[in-house]
């Protein structure tokens, strides 16, 4: 069975991503470009739900939307960019 569950990433000052899972309590990774970022959330999904079944815990379903929402700056911003 295959399921879908949504990451975010988020580029950090120094370049890398890091890696949230919102589905998966404590599910977090990080990587050096948007692929390996990618990759590492898949092994540290699969790695959760692993621990998961091995404790007798349910596998929290996918049910996270991460959709993009765009904003107007404050005008002071605005003149700051």
């Amino acid at each position: 069975m295959t399921e879908t569950y949504q990451v975010v990433l988020s580029k950090e000052p120094d370049g890398r991503y890091s890696v949230s899972v919102p589905d998966i309590d404590g599910c977090f990774t990080q990587g050096d470009t948007i692929e390996e970022a990618a990759s590492n959330a898949k092994e540290a999904i699969e790695v959760m739900l692993e621990a998961f079944g091995d404790l007798g815990k349910p596998v929290p379903p996918p049910h996270s939307i991460v959709v993009p929402v765009r904003v107007d700056l404050p005008e002071k911003m605005k003149a700051a960019s």
